[in-house]
C-alpha cells in the first residue's frame, strides 16, 4: 500500500524554495520557530504546530501554586491562539504535569488534566486538534513528569476526554520509557505497549533508538529510522498508523528529505502544499 502523501510533514530546517518546489509542510514550535533568520518566507508552510514547553522555566500545568499554574495556562493559550493564526489544524501537547521536582512534591494529576480540559475547549474555538504527546523519561528523583509510560499516556487521553484531544507518539521517547525493565527482551515486548490502541494516535514523531544498552535512559535519541535498534515489526505497525508522522531530525539535507519520500512508499505527485516528508532513512537489512 502506498503511504498517502498528507500523512507526513517535515521539520523547518529548509528554505523556502524546498518547501515550494516540493510542495511540503512542516512543523513550526511556536515561540523558536518565528526565531529563524527566514521565518517570513517559510511561515506560508507551516502545516503543524508544536505548543511551547518551556517560557524561562518548565511550565507546570499541575503545579499546586495557583498563580503559577494560571499564568502557565495562559501562556499556552495565547500559543494555541498564535498557531490558528498560522493556519495550523493540529497542534502537539506536552503534558506538562510535575508531580514532583527533586523529590519535592509540587502539583498533581487531577489539576494537570483540569488544565488539559481547560486548554482543549479552548482550542475549539480556533477549531484545533490538540495533541497530547507521551513524555521522554527523566530521572524522577530530580523531577518526575506525567505522561512518560503507555498506561498513563492512554489514561490522560481517557480522563481529559474532549473530542479534540487525540494523542502524538514519540518513539524516541516511548524508547527511553522501556529502559527500567532489566532484560531487551522486555524492553523490545514492552515498546509496543504504546501501539496499543492506534485508533487514539493522531500524530508521530518518529525517530529511532537504542534499547540494546542503556544509553537511552533518561536520553531522546531522536536517531534516523535505521540507525537505532527499536524492532523492526514496531516501525512498521508506526508506519500504518492513521496518523501525521514528524520525522525530527531537523539537521538534514534537503535530499535527504525526498529520500524519506521515497522510502515510506509515497507518490510524490500525491503532494501538496499543506504536508511533507521528514529525513526518514531506511532500515538497509529489510523493506519497512
Amino acid at each position: 500500500m502506498v503511504a498517502k502523501a498528507k500523512d507526513f510533514v517535515a521539520m523547518p530546517g529548509h528554505d523556502v524554495s524546498f518547501f515550494k518546489n516540493n510542495g511540503i509542510g512542516f512543523e513550526g514550535h511556536i515561540g523558536r520557530v518565528e526565531l529563524r533568520e527566514n521565518w517570513e518566507e517559510i511561515k506560508p508552510f507551516l502545516a503543524t504546530a508544536h505548543l511551547p514547553y518551556s517560557n524561562q522555566k518548565a511550565l507546570n500545568i499541575a503545579s499546586y501554586d495557583d498563580q503559577e499554574r494560571e499564568a502557565d495556562i495562559q501562556y499556552l493559550k495565547d500559543s494555541i491562539v498564535t498557531a490558528a493564526s498560522y493556519g495550523a489544524k493540529q497542534c502537539v501537547m506536552h503534558t506538562c504535569g510535575f508531580e514532583s521536582i527533586n523529590e519535592e512534591l509540587v502539583g498533581c494529576y487531577e489539576r494537570m488534566i483540569d488544565a488539559m480540559k481547560e486548554l482543549a475547549q479552548f482550542a475549539k474555538n480556533y477549531k484545533l486538534l490538540v495533541c497530547v504527546e507521551n513524555m521522554v523519561l527523566r530521572n524522577p528523583k530530580q523531577r518526575y513528569l506525567y505522561g512518560s509510560f503507555a498506561t498513563q499516556w492512554y489514561q490522560i487521553y481517557e480522563d481529559v476526554n474532549e473530542t479534540n484531544v487525540m494523542l502524538t507518539l514519540d518513539t524516541s521517547h516511548a524508547a527511553s520509557s522501556v529502559q527500567g525493565y532489566k532484560t531487551l527482551e522486555d524492553r523490545q515486548k514492552h515498546i509496543f505497549d504504546f501501539l496499543a490502541h492506534p485508533e487514539r494516535i493522531a500524530h508521530i514523531h518518529w525517530s529511532d533508538s537504542r534499547i540494546a544498552t542503556q544509553e537511552a535512559l533518561f536520553l531522546d535519541l531522536h536517531l534516523i529510522p535505521g540507525e537505532g535498534d527499536l524492532p523492526l515489526e514496531f516501525h512498521r505497525q508506526v508506519k500504518k498508523l492513521d496518523a501525521v508522522r514528524v520525522f525530527e531530525q531537523d539537521k538534514c539535507t534537503d535530499e535527504q528529505v525526498l529520500q524519506a519520500i521515497d522510502a515510506a512508499g509515497i507518490d510524490r505527485e500525491e503532494l501538496t502544499l499543506h504536508v511533507g516528508a521528514g529525513t526518514f532513512k531506511p532500515v538497509k537489512s529489510e523493506e519497512i
